[in-house]
């Protein structure tokens, strides 16, 4: 693939929030989840259960990650720890 060429199209959920990077990973989160894609373009998993309105990652940990996700606003966040290689939540 060359410069300029789309490689995704991603229709988020809500409104777009953050991007981020990690282990040749895109990390895009949306109002209510975040989806995982890697540099191909793929989206390796999407997890839609994690907020209300917003979503973020604090840090990157190994095999996970560790963010919030905003259930009451305003200002009503929730910690979440998320299994890199699958987005399901780590209890």
């Amino acid at each position: 693939m060359s410069a300029g060429e789309n490689r995704l199209i991603l229709l988020l959920e809500g409104y777009f929030g953050h991007l981020y990077t990690a282990d040749y990973h895109f990390y895009v989160a949306d109002a209510f989840g975040l989806y995982c894609i890697d540099p191909t373009g793929t989206v390796c998993w999407h997890n839609d259960q994690l907020g209300i309105d917003g979503v973020i990652i604090d840090r990157f940990d190994g095999a996970n990650l560790f963010g919030q996700g905003e259930w009451d606003p305003p200002g009503a966040w929730k910690n979440s720890v998320l299994d890199k290689q699958t987005g399901k939540k780590i209890d």
